[in-house]
């Protein structure tokens, strides 16, 4: 074999290694992305049980909420997952950085999540920058807390609800992300937009037709006005409803 064709032909396989290895990094984080979207999915569940919306929801009420619900939770994964994995993935070549990084991120924005549904369950409006502010500032003056059981309670809720969960995702991830095509990802990404789509359209009819059920829902999900700020969600929603958002 003459040498540049050597060369030519180990350069190739240089890049093909490189592309596997970039491609084996993606579903790892993918896959933990994925779980991340069911987790935050089952707040929004519990979002709209524990605040007692759920007692005023019909069928109807209940087709639109649950893909809506679904749409979200990808939404706020996918932000996460652009933000505190893919430049990492690239920087590090070791994907555990980029997952470590990746887990933080999501256990951050699981407790928000957490301490957003007992807000939510209690007073109908979502943490927002008032909230955080009276906190910091105004202290036990603003917010009664009990004593060291209280906090003895939080902090193992906050390991069983939002350490534990992702500590199996990233489990799952390593047993099952080499089993994920390309194509499967493709598929499954499209699946959960077009869940945010239904949401968006589901809402502007229910506007339209003045289905106060699924508008009440709605409002259940702690973001999802600030998408109508997108153009491209924007334009679906008829009516303007107060934004009770972060």
């Amino acid at each position: 074999m003459r040498p540049d064709t050597l060369f030519n032909h180990l350069d190739r396989t240089h890049m093909l290694r490189t592309d596997s290895r970039k491609l084996e990094k993606g579903k790892y984080g993918f896959v933990i992305f994925l779980c991340a979207v069911v987790v935050f999915f089952i707040d929004f569940l519990l979002n709209v049980i524990r605040s007692g919306t759920a007692l005023d929801m019909d069928l109807l009420t209940w087709i639109y909420y649950i893909p809506s619900a679904l749409g979200h939770a990808f939404v706020l994964g996918l932000i996460i997952f652009l933000i505190g994995f893919v430049p990492f993935a690239v920087l590090f070549k070791n994907h555990k950085i980029a997952t470590g990084i990746f887990l933080t991120f999501l256990v951050i924005t699981q407790v928000l999540l957490i301490l957003n549904t007992y807000v939510y369950s209690f007073y109908k409006f979502h943490l927002n920058g008032i909230v955080f502010s009276l906190a910091f500032e105004g202290g036990s003056e603003v917010f009664e807390i009990g004593g060291g059981a209280v906090y003895l309670k939080f902090i193992a809720l906050i390991l069983l609800a939002a350490v534990f969960p992702f500590l199996i995702a990233q489990w799952i991830s390593k047993n099952i992300h080499t089993k994920f095509t390309r194509k499967r990802m493709v598929w499954t990404f499209s699946g959960l937009f077009i869940c945010v789509v239904y949401s968006h359209l589901g809402h502007a009819t229910a506007a339209a037709v003045q289905h106060s059920g699924i508008r009440k829902s709605a409002l259940a999900m702690p973001y999802f006005f600030r998408l109508q700020q997108i153009p491209c969600f924007s334009i679906w929603e008829l009516p303007k409803e107060r934004m009770w958002i972060i």
